[in-house]
């Protein structure tokens, strides 16, 4: 099935109504479970909040305060799947943000959308070679997710075409927003941050549009910008003092599947370690091998997983100790059971399935420690595992340049490159 997403329709005073895509991919996908847990925890359910008829508009305080609610008990959860409550915690409170920033006195609507398939006409003939450039079998949920994502306006963009599409965007709004927060910036700074923003494309964009187009034409050198950028852009948005686990997924396991050396130092330098939780493990884990830590490598070796944990977090934890302990055969029994879990899991995107960054990463992590480590796993193999790109990125350096950024005015995309913050994204400035 397609991704269903949530979209925001914001009104203020007379002017007409603006619509933007909100994400919130991981709770649109699993609403009926959050609610579940909201409701037995004595909190207000969200599917009302996404229910509501094309007359009544929600204030939007009211919406934030339930946002920040759920957000706040997923944080603290301690029964249900940790794993994706981080998720959606995450999700909510990039939400919360982009509600934040609507003027005051907005009226809002949330709406849930999910894409339909349209039946696609009888293919003619191919050679089969042409018709998968993966060169291995998809599951079918999968095929079909990327066909419809292909489909869409800004998935066919290349790198350069996404950029350009956005600053030619009108910005008017998306400024106005922002004087509201930051009255004593100047016009070109506010342009700057909202630009930026929207070419950041958080909530995974980059991943999930690079990851169809692999998918459709086989192109491993754009796929590894997109996944850089998707690196690039996480650590710039990197909040100095973040007590969620998300990071680790969205910035320091990609940066490692694709051997991104500078976000991964400049991700060391800001990240807060380590972090207080259970939950923590991998996180922490990753973190104290690459630290080369002795006492948070101690205690990666004696961690113990709960119950509740997915079978591919699972996975990681057993492949992280598995390296701790300087054992090829217990890192490749971890990587396997993450890519069987990974597999089988309901809540993640069927466009995601075909590829775990994850299980590169632990790969490469453990290639960093010693090489010898990897020698027990078949790198030789299929979907969720991806034999094309660990053989192209074994070789592959990090090659993200201005240059790539075609049209757009260097101060604007340098901070991709660079990672120096400008002065339009820091907010005491």
């Amino acid at each position: 099935m397609p991704m269903g997403y949530a979209q925001l329709i914001s009104r203020n005073g007379t002017s007409e109504p603006t619509t933007v895509p909100l994400g919130l991919f991981s709770l649109v996908a699993n609403l009926s479970y959050v609610d579940r847990y909201l409701k037995k925890a004595g909190l207000d359910e969200m599917r009302p909040f996404f229910e509501s008829d094309d007359e009544t508009w929600l204030r939007l305080a009211d919406v934030v305060k339930v946002f920040e609610s759920a957000r706040t008990f997923l944080t603290n959860a301690s029964e249900g799947d940790g794993h994706l409550w981080e998720a959606v915690a995450e999700q909510l409170d990039d939400a919360s943000d982009i509600l934040r920033a609507l003027p005051k006195g907005s009226v809002i609507r949330l709406e849930i959308i999910t894409p339909k398939l349209r039946k696609p006409a009888k293919p003619k003939p191919a050679p089969a070679a042409a018709s998968n450039p993966l060169s291995m079998k998809l599951p079918k949920q999968s095929a079909s997710a990327v066909v419809e994502a292909m489909s869409r306006e800004e998935t066919k963009l290349s790198f350069e075409g996404f950029v350009a599409h956005w600053l030619q965007y009108d910005a008017r709004q998306g400024i106005a927003n922002w004087r509201e927060r930051h009255p004593t910036w100047p016009e070109k700074w506010l342009e700057r941050r909202y630009r930026f923003l929207l070419i950041c494309d958080p909530l995974n964009g980059w991943y999930l549009r690079g990851i169809a187009r692999r998918a459709a034409t086989g192109d491993l050198d754009e796929f590894g910008l997109f996944i850089q950028m998707q690196v690039r852009q996480a650590v710039m948005l990197q909040p100095a003092a973040d007590n969620s686990a998300t990071d680790v997924n969205e910035l320091l396991l990609p940066a490692l599947a694709i051997g991104d050396q500078p976000a991964i130092e400049r991700h060391l330098a800001k990240a807060t370690f380590p972090k207080p939780g259970a939950h923590m493990v991998v996180y922490n884990g990753v973190q104290a091998l690459l630290r080369d830590d002795p006492a948070e490598i101690d205690r990666l070796r004696k961690a113990k997983v709960p119950k509740s944990t997915s079978a591919r977090t699972k996975g990681l934890v057993h492949c992280l100790q598995g390296i701790a302990a300087g054992d090829a055969s217990r890192v490749a029994a971890g990587i396997e059971e993450h890519l069987n879990g990974f597999y089988k899991a309901f809540c993640i995107d069927p466009i995601e399935k075909i590829l775990s960054l994850d299980a590169h990463a632990m790969f490469r992590l453990a290639e960093r420690i010693d090489p010898k480590l990897t020698l027990e796993f078949n790198t030789d193999r299929d979907v969720p595992w991806d034999r094309e790109f660990h053989a192209w990125s074994t070789d592959w350096l990090p090659t993200l340049a201005v240059d790539h950024f075609g049209d757009c005015p260097e101060d604007l995309c340098a901070p991709f490159v660079t990672l120096e913050i400008p002065p339009w994204l820091d907010d005491k400035g």
